[in-house]
């Protein structure tokens, strides 16, 4: 008799572990949604005369959204990104990176819109329009 009340407690003390288990699995399983919003990036990216108008890729939050944006133009890039604070900057194939400009997501169907254009000088000006 005692040992079938003992097979009887550890029958139900593993039942309860195990339910506890799967109860703290679908808790962890049902992490909060991250909200995204769509927006657009637009870089006008003006030609200067007499300097290498080198094509740079556009960088958002540290991932590459453009490769060789060219001199001249001007494209807008739909996106998915979430609320809060953005980081811009644009960065060429070799080492070169310009300095970076923040913007914030708060809503839908936001556009920001950023310029450059290559200095007759080293380097490039980076604007937030």
């Amino acid at each position: 008799m005692k040992k079938i009340k003992k097979t009887f407690w550890v029958l139900i003390m593993s039942l309860l572990f195990l339910t506890g288990c799967e109860s703290s699995s679908t808790n962890s399983s049902s992490v909060e949604e991250v909200q995204k919003y769509s927006v657009y990036v637009t870089l006008n990216y003006q030609s200067v005369p007499l300097t290498s108008n080198t094509p740079m890729n556009i960088i958002i939050d540290g991932k590459e959204i453009a490769h060789h944006h060219t001199a001249g133009f001007s494209n807008t890039y739909p996106l998915e990104l979430t609320e809060g604070l953005h980081e811009f900057y644009l960065k060429n194939d070799g080492v070169y990176k310009t300095d970076s400009l923040n913007f914030v997501v708060e809503r839908d169907g936001q556009e920001f819109i950023f310029g450059t254009k290559t200095r007759l000088t080293f380097g490039m000006e980076v604007w937030s329009e």
